[in-house]
């Protein structure tokens, strides 16, 4: 009785939906009407979040390509404005004259204008051979 209950059992468990049938060399899926609303039911909320994701993502990568591009006009902006202070430093800067050292300069101003005069001499002594 035991055993006759126990195989009993077992062939109840094994014939609860959904079942698997081949019908004509196709494979054919019995299920309750229940569960059918339910796989629909899913799909399209599944369907739907996809949907919305989709949308986000899309959302987000317009406001990224619009955030970029001010941020492309504001570093332009920013090295347009550098370069200028850059130039008109460079073109107002002061000497320190504190730095210089004046008999340096003069002696090598003098040293230059001797090289120049030896240069000349020896062109003028080079034509007159």
């Amino acid at each position: 009785m035991i055993a006759l209950a126990l195989i009993l059992l077992c062939h109840t468990s094994y014939c609860q939906y959904p079942v698997k049938r081949v019908f004509r060399g196709d494979s054919v899926v019995i299920m309750k009407v229940s569960q059918a609303d339910t796989i629909n039911m899913l799909y399209k909320f599944y369907s739907q979040k996809i949907d919305s994701l989709t949308d986000s993502v899309a959302i987000k990568n317009k406001t990224n390509e619009e955030l970029y591009k001010k941020l492309l006009v504001k570093n332009d902006t920013i090295f347009y404005w550098k370069g200028k202070y850059e130039a008109s430093k460079e073109l107002y800067r002061v000497p320190r004259y504190r730095d210089i050292d004046y008999e340096k300069e003069e002696a090598f101003h003098l040293l230059q204008k001797i090289i120049l005069i030896g240069i000349i001499i020896l062109q003028f002594t080079q034509i007159a051979k």
